[in-house]
């Protein structure tokens, strides 16, 4: 075995691309890839992606690949970084474990890469099969929760470098760099991520343009840095290894190296991705579901419902947005996400049944009295099931990661009183009754699109995705799908 880390991934990445993927792990590769195409389109019109079209505009550089809503085409490097943005305006992309989002990141990267090369359809799933599972590894290796007198408490320094690290394995895997290549494409990558921030997450209530990730820097970061290592830059390849270094500096509580690159037979992490229906935080989702449900039993309207309690996991309520909603949204470029944080004011919208989509944080909506009115009867509360539950997952499992979410909630309408208690989400991949499949994210993308691209469009886009191993050219099959008139 080789002694550097940076070896170590290069060599993983390699030997795991040499390899035909398993048919399970190819077809949920390209669901997680339709849903991540999908998020991007349905984003295409909004404010804040034209604000970085503006961003791409004064950037300049050759036409190489494709970016969401802008009619010409921007420097690969680019494309990668703003499309890892755009994808991610939502908060309808996909979720590993209740706690990160990489499908915005490999998928932008190696899709980006692929138009700029020409690269085949087989090329691109095996690099975001692969680039998903390194960034995982990453992000599962380290510790960023622990429980302290009973309660979820997250790291207060947060870093998302791990995705610079996922970029290069996903984009370099495509472009076919060699191996000395790799390794020193990873060791700048680890030189030049984005370091960690104090957000003040838990506390805070106004979020700026960027979430808790500022994708666009960590794809940025890593595509430069595979640029700079094809043109013969040499890094320093024993940066990830040295104590204290990346993975500190990212703000991690600890770090098992050794699980980075670890034998753990056929199990490929993406196979953990969870699909969401909702431009809402993963959190949010099961309450939705379960509260569009009941009013479409009961028929009930918005003057029915008297008083709605949503018990959240600790991770949620660990945080202000959730334990303290805001009463109202300001109608600006960040509407999107203050909205998908608002437990009221989504259940809202669920009780009006108004179509999931980026219309959900249209002024029409958010500065509607009646959604408000309804939100000022939705509070929020802890799940003590949920605190149990997690609290054991972060100190006793192997990845210190909660898989479960839930929805528990006490609805009272028409003078009766209901209690919704699920196991699951719609999305997790863990049962068979709530697994993702194309029909579901079919309908996602009806929801989410049906106003910006033909459903003839979206039908022809699922389908070369789903057979993405037939492609010759992603930049002459694929790419031109992605186009919103």
């Amino acid at each position: 075995m080789t002694s550097l880390l940076t070896e170590r991934i290069a060599d993983f990445a390699a030997a795991r691309n040499a390899r035909a993927l398993p048919p399970e792990v190819a077809d949920y590769t390209g669901l997680i890839v339709f849903d991540t195409l999908v998020c991007g389109l349905a984003a295409a019109r909004m404010e804040r992606t034209r604000m970085a079209h503006t961003v791409i505009d004064r950037l300049g550089g050759p036409e190489e690949a494709t970016v969401f809503g802008r009619s010409t085409k921007a420097p690969a490097a680019v494309a990668a970084a703003f499309n890892s943005e755009i994808t991610y305006a939502l908060d309808a992309d996909d979720t590993l474990f209740n706690s990160a989002h990489f499908a915005t990141i490999v998928v932008s990267s190696a899709l980006a890469e692929a138009e700029r090369v020409g690269a085949s359809g087989d090329s691109l799933l095996r690099a975001v099969a692969v680039g998903y599972d390194m960034t995982a590894r990453l992000n599962l290796a380290c510790s960023f929760m622990e429980v302290v007198d009973g309660k979820m408490k997250w790291s207060e320094l947060f870093g998302s470098g791990y995705g610079t690290l996922g970029t290069v394995v996903s984009a370099g895997l495509v472009s076919g760099v060699s191996r000395d290549r790799m390794i020193h494409a990873l060791a700048l990558a680890a030189a030049t991520a984005p370091t960690a921030r104090n957000t003040h997450n838990t506390e805070r209530t106004e979020l700026a343009t960027y979430k808790y990730c500022p994708n666009m820097h960590v794809v940025q970061a890593g595509m430069t840095a595979l640029i700079l290592a094809e043109a013969g830059y040499l890094g320093e390849p024993d940066l990830l290894d040295l104590e204290p270094g990346f993975f500190e500096a990212q703000g991690f509580r600890s770090v098992r190296r050794e699980a980075i690159t670890e034998d753990v037979g056929d199990h490929w992490w993406i196979l953990d991705s969870a699909v969401k229906y909702y431009p809402a935080c993963r959190y949010t989702g099961a309450p939705i579901d379960a509260l569009r449900a009941l009013v479409r039993e009961h028929g009930w309207g918005p003057d029915d419902i008297e008083h709605i309690e949503v018990r959240l996991n600790p991770g949620a309520y660990s945080q202000r947005v959730f334990h303290t909603p805001a009463t109202s949204i300001e109608p600006d470029h960040r509407a999107a996400i203050h909205g998908a944080f608002n437990i009221p004011y989504l259940l809202a919208l669920a009780v009006l049944q108004i179509t999931p989509g980026p219309a959900w944080f249209d002024p029409i909506h958010t500065q509607d009295p009646k959604v408000w009115d309804i939100a000022s009867r939705i509070v929020t509360a802890p799940d003590p099931e949920l605190d149990r539950d997690w609290g054991d997952a972060v100190a006793d499992s192997t990845i210190g990661r909660p898989r479960r979410t839930r929805a528990s909630m006490t609805v009272r309408a028409r003078g009766r009183e209901y209690v919704v208690d699920t196991e699951f989400t719609r999305g997790d991949p863990w049962t068979p009754e709530t697994r993702a499949d194309w029909d579901s994210v079919m309908s996602k993308a009806v929801d989410f699109c049906g106003d910006l691209v033909s459903v003839e469009q979206l039908e022809r886009l699922a389908r070369t995705v789903r057979d993405l191993g037939s492609v010759q050219n992603v930049a002459t099959e694929l790419a031109p799908l992605l186009r919103v008139e």
